[in-house]
């Protein structure tokens, strides 16, 4: 009927104490009560989503924000990547260290760009499921995705199947060192093919490549069947 926070004020008043000591006196009145609480029912206490930014759900706000004693109590202590460091530095060595960084990651936003810093429906913070995330920035991709009759089941809600979204040694931020054991990490192709495949073999119409899953059918969708690119295996 109204937008957060006019609705959620027709019957929590933000000007008791209570409403200050749950809110450890930061100024939130005039903030999106959805950012940390669900709507309508939650196994979390004070509601909240059920992924939950640990120091959200331990009320230490000060950990990201300034806090009560400055003027702006609700900004930042940091930007980008240097807001999570202090907590997730073993995480951001490994994943900073390696040959092939997400772009989204080195941004100024950094994490924010994927992961909402309170709470969240979705695990680990995420903004929505992987497809809506990958899609705000990929959305070429996941328009031919839908588009496509023959369809990838991954790539409905787990790019990370395939892809590391944060950063990788291999090219496309792919998770494995090739598509043979991508691929093979759901599919047994090995008991259903005769084809001579693998890193002896070169493609015939690029000596840069060799044979592999990807030199037959499509990652992410296809018009024909069995993800091929064309409407036979002969075209």
């Amino acid at each position: 009927k109204k937008t957060t926070p006019k609705l959620c004020k027709a019957c929590h008043s933000v000007k008791t104490r209570e409403f200050a000591n749950k809110h450890m006196g930061f100024p939130v009145a005039k903030e999106n009560c959805t950012g940390c609480h669900s709507a309508h029912g939650s196994d979390q206490p004070g509601m909240l989503h059920a992924s939950a930014h640990s120091p959200v759900s331990k009320k230490m706000c000060t950990q990201c924000h300034e806090g009560l004693r400055s003027q702006t109590p609700l900004d930042l202590k940091a930007k980008g990547v240097e807001l999570c460091r202090p907590c997730h530095a073993k995480t951001m060595k490994v994943m900073l260290n390696r040959n092939h960084v997400h772009a989204a990651v080195l941004s100024e936003d950094a994490c924010l760009n994927c992961h909402v810093p309170h709470a969240s429906s979705n695990g680990k913070l995420l903004r929505g499921n992987m497809t809506e995330v990958c899609g705000r920035c990929h959305a070429d991709t996941i328009a031919r995705y839908r588009q496509s009759p023959t369809k990838h089941k991954p790539v409905a809600d787990k790019c990370g199947k395939c892809h590391n979204p944060h950063s990788s040694n291999i090219p496309l931020l792919f998770k494995f060192e090739d598509a043979l054991t991508t691929c093979g990490s759901c599919h047994q192709w090995s008991k259903h093919t005769s084809h001579k495949v693998g890193k002896k073999y070169k493609d015939p119409r690029n000596p840069n490549l060799i044979i592999d899953c990807l030199s037959c059918h499509l990652g992410h969708g296809s018009e024909y069947k069995r993800l091929i690119p064309f409407v036979s295996t002969s075209a």
